[in-house]
């Protein structure tokens, strides 16, 4: 799962980056407001700041359930919007890591990371 989890991270990040950190973000609300999505520049911006935030959460191990389930929703309500009933068909990539976080939040983050290491401190001073 450590694989899996660091994997997903590292894309939401990269996926999200030209957004969050190279100045995109105009242009993605905009194109967001063409989805018919209200107040797009909130929404749209969150849903990119869940993707760079939560994945660089995600690939440390640190509340990874919880960031994972962000990462499935957001992926989830996207593909909605874009592709609809066809989504499985046309979205395969952003499928598949929706997949790959509710895998994440069913399963864990797996041994290497921050959330394990936590609990073994606690528990082990219990």
């Amino acid at each position: 799962m450590t694989i899996l989890r660091i994997w997903l991270g590292i894309m939401m990040m990269k996926h999200s980056s030209d957004a969050v950190l190279y100045g995109g973000m105009d242009d993605f609300t905009n194109w967001v407001g063409t989805l018919g999505v209200p107040i797009p520049h909130i929404l749209g911006a969150l849903g990119k700041y869940i993707e760079f935030i939560g994945g660089a959460f995600v690939s440390l191990g640190f509340i990874t359930r919880f960031f994972a389930s962000l990462i499935a929703a957001n992926l989830l309500i996207a593909i909605s919007l874009t592709e609809g009933l066809l989504a499985f068909f046309y979205a395969d990539i952003p499928a598949t890591y929706m997949l790959l976080g509710i895998a994440i939040v069913l399963n864990g983050p797996g041994k290497m990371s921050i959330d394990s290491y936590f609990v073994q401190k606690v528990f082990k001073n219990t």
